[in-house]
């Protein structure tokens, strides 16, 4: 059994009444039981004022998380602020790290961290874990999200541990450009590490998403006919840039509207990905923050707030019919945040109307989602998604 319960501050600048703050609402004497995991989540400015680095270091525990934008959990929200969620348990175990930077040998330094993670437990549990959690860095022109995913599987396939669920999420900031953002591992902040957290011992994880409602798909769908890792190239065998303004999705090469427009691919095996649309590539294809196979079947979806509220809505009371007394770690795609407009903070009032007391919970935003999914076969696949709401039961 694992139990959580969760801290803030919104204070930036006095690091000291930050940390006091922080350790005061947790209020961690006869708390922690045999084996603790803090995952925290913060606006940029907190780390780039110390206090990331101060609050880590009173901590007894290992910390992974990465910045993001607005936060919530029971009795907290707040739209600029640091969140640390304490997860403890004493039949749980828990280990955690970082990886070496990936921008020079992506597998080597995912390697490196997964055999301080995952392996080098395994001899003392005497078991595999149960599920990792990765928060993967923003690095959409160099690696695409599902390299970082394909790359853990690889790993555990190699170790005779495939099948292993993996869930979290990319950061995120601020800045239009997409700067700023960071992993965070023990108070270190980096914008290309990968922290990386298994659990271990008597967990039995319930994942959940919700991504597009089937009312707001646009028809006809279409078929991939090139790609070339995260670039749609072509499709139904003329250019992506062709293709989008003959079907009045796009103007020549502006595809400024784009992203408020998921891209929905249906795979062979029924399983399907949403990507949002970054920017054309200036040779015909479309910069995608996410690989698209070729031969899925393309759609496109229209979505406006009440879409993203409703949607939000109806999966929490689907959850929370099973979730009633557990844990929930929730992460929302950036877009989805974008698509709120005015009301940005509607999410996160939602999960208040209908999780309130009865959870802990935490909701922030990410960059991309990482999320397992279950085949009709019964098999696990680990896919990086955009536009979703992931949930993670504990």
């Amino acid at each position: 059994m694992i139990e959580m319960f969760q801290a803030f501050t919104e204070e930036i600048d006095d690091t000291e009444f930050a940390v006091s703050d922080v350790l005061k609402k947790l209020n961690l004497e006869g708390r922690l039981k045999k084996n603790t995991l803090g995952i925290l989540h913060c606006y940029p400015d907190f780390i780039d004022s110390g206090v990331v680095k101060a609050v880590c270091a009173r901590l007894p525990f290992d910390v992974i998380g990465f910045s993001s934008m607005s936060f919530s959990a029971p009795g907290i929200m707040t739209a600029i602020g640091l969140t640390i969620s304490v997860l403890t348990s004493d039949d749980v175990y828990f280990t955690a790290g970082a990886s070496p930077s990936v921008t020079e040998d992506m597998p080597r330094a995912l390697s490196d961290v997964y055999k301080r993670v995952v392996i080098s437990p395994i001899p003392v549990v005497s078991q595999k874990p149960a599920m990792l959690i990765a928060f993967a860095p923003f690095l959409p022109s160099a690696i695409g999200g599902d390299e970082f995913v394909a790359c853990l599987d690889d790993l555990s396939n190699s170790c005779l541990l495939a099948g292993i669920p993996i869930f979290g999420a990319q950061p995120v900031s601020n800045q239009p450009d997409f700067s700023n953002t960071y992993t965070i591992y023990n108070g270190e902040a980096s914008e290309t590490s990968l922290c990386l957290a298994a659990l271990y011992g008597d967990v039995n994880p319930i994942f959940a998403c919700v991504s597009v409602l089937e009312e707001n798909m646009l028809k006809p769908s279409a078929t991939v006919t090139g790609s070339d890792k995260s670039v749609l190239l072509s499709v139904n065998g003329v250019s992506a840039e062709e293709y989008l303004v003959s079907v009045g999705l796009a103007q020549n090469d502006n595809f400024n509207s784009l992203v408020s427009m998921p891209f929905v691919a249906e795979n062979e095996d029924g399983s399907k990905l949403t990507r949002t649309c970054l920017s054309g590539d200036g040779k015909g294809g479309v910069v995608l923050c996410g690989n698209i196979p070729v031969g899925s079947r393309l759609g496109f979806a229209a979505m406006g707030p009440a879409d993203i509220v409703k949607s939000t809505g109806d999966k929490l009371r689907e959850v929370m019919g099973i979730a009633a007394g557990k844990n929930l770690l929730i992460y929302s795609c950036a877009v989805r945040n974008w698509l709120l407009d005015m009301n940005s903070m509607a999410e996160h009032e939602t999960a208040g109307d209908i999780i309130g007391d009865k959870a802990p919970y935490q909701l922030t935003y990410g960059g991309g989602e990482i999320f397992p999914q279950w085949l009709g076969d019964g098999k696990i696949v680990n896919r990086f998604q955009n536009d979703t709401m992931i949930i993670c039961i504990l």
